[in-house]
């Protein structure tokens, strides 16, 4: 029944996965929290994920490039 699609994830998995976050076992609780999600909103949450991974990744490379153009004119100064 859709009408329980979330208890088991809400009534089991998040009071579980903040008992793990506070003994120290956070990954662990993301995992249970992840685990338990139906199966409709895994896969939303994988496509989230996926893309907040590429933002951060255009990110690091845009930082890297702009490291790299602030590095090069200096490169090719001459002493005077």
């Amino acid at each position: 029944m859709k009408r329980f699609n979330y208890t088991i994830h809400n009534v089991v998995a998040h009071p579980l996965m903040e008992i793990l976050h506070l003994v120290g076992f956070t990954e662990l609780g993301n995992r249970i929290h992840d685990a338990t999600l139906p199966k409709s909103q895994k896969h939303l949450e994988n496509q989230d994920q996926e893309n907040q991974d590429q933002e951060n990744q255009d990110q690091e490379n845009q930082d890297q490039e702009d490291q790299d153009q602030d590095v090069a004119p200096r490169e090719n100064q001459e002493d005077e």
